[in-house]
Parts: structure tokens; sequence; C-alpha cells
């Protein structure tokens, strides 16, 4: 359970955070740092590493995107949780087949890789606007 900052250039090991648990994704949000724990926490950091809150999400999400003030993060049991990054409040969780993988796309939507179901485009309130592919 590490955060490792690394050297841009170098590559080489700057600095190790001690987390605990397993973590799995991150990504920033203005100027912290967000880790998905595949535990269930949501953590967000200060740039220097230092813990500043913590939020206890139900499965074990372990895909995440940030995109504006919120959070989402998939799990591969069917849910995906919008976490309001400002507030530190889970705002809905909502079932899909299979996550796999989810990101943020520039005009504000979201792309989600839902296994059997193809990839799905969401809104940035998980409501369905497009399938591609899929059986």
């Amino acid at each position: 359970g590490e955060l490792i900052a690394l050297n841009s250039k170098t590559l080489e090991v700057e600095k190790r955070i001690a987390l605990g648990g397993a973590p799995v994704a991150l990504d920033r949000w203005n100027s912290q740092i967000i880790v998905a724990d595949v535990g269930g926490r949501l953590l967000w950091l200060s740039e220097s590493g230092k813990l500043e809150r913590t939020l206890k999400l139900e499965g074990k999400p372990d895909k995440l995107a940030v995109q504006g003030d919120f959070a989402y993060l998939s799990d591969r049991s069917g849910a995906v949780f919008q976490v309001n990054l400002k507030t530190g409040t889970l705002e809905r969780t909502v079932q899909f087949t299979h996550p796999m993988d989810i990101t943020a796309l520039p005009d504000g939507h979201l792309a989600l890789a839902d296994g059997p179901g193809g990839v799905l485009m969401l809104d940035g309130d998980l409501k369905v606007l497009e399938r591609i592919g899929g059986s």
C-alpha cells in the first residue's frame, strides 16, 4: 500500500508514501491527488502526500476517472460510483453489466468499457447516451 513519486526525467524513486490497503488507481483534482483503493477507499492527498480525506465505498473499485468536481469509480461487480470531490460524498451508484474501465472525455462525458455490454458513452449523471458494440 504505497504511493511512489518518480522523477519524471530519470524515473528514479523520489518519495514513498505509505497508504496501507491496496491503491489501484489515481488521478489529479485541483491541487490534490485522488487515489482509489481496491478495499473500497477513496483518498484525497495533498501534493506533498499528506492524507486529507477518506471516503469508504461499498465494493472493490479498481478504476478511477476524474471529471470536473466528480470522481467516477468502477467496480467489476457492476457498480459505478459518482463521488462529489468537493463535499466528499457519494452522489450515486449505478449498476452496469461488467465495468472494466472508465475514462473522462474532453467534452465532459465519460466512456465506460462494460465487458460484454460494449463501450458506453455516459453523461455526468451516469446515464447512457450511446452504446458502441457489445453482445
